[in-house]
């Protein structure tokens, strides 16, 4: 880094080089810290959402308004993952040809 760098061109010690590194470590762990955060929000915010599907499916089938086919349930579950897959397969592979001619 510059700033590395510059202090020890300034030759200002051993201790203000090993200050800067422990003041580098302690930034890039809060700006880790807040990045982790944001993830764990989106998470909860996903957790909420299908906690809140699967209890409105309960309800729904509780009183009789959906009449829940294991079979045919599994096989569109399955479906929709394998496209989700696909799709996520799918990125780089754009991503490549985009960049290459």
């Amino acid at each position: 880094m510059v700033v590395f760098e510059l202090l020890g061109s300034l030759g200002l010690g051993q201790q203000v080089m090993t200050a800067a590194t422990i003041g580098a470590v302690a930034w890039y762990l809060f700006r880790g810290k807040s990045a982790a955060s944001t993830f764990a929000a989106g998470i909860g915010t996903v957790t909420t959402v299908v906690m809140g599907t699967l209890a409105t499916l309960a309800v729904a089938i509780a009183l009789g308004w959906v009449d829940p086919d294991i079979a045919k349930l599994t096989g569109d579950v399955l479906a929709a993952g394998t496209t989700v897959l696909e799709w996520l397969a799918s990125i780089p592979v754009d991503i490549i040809k985009g960049v290459l001619p």
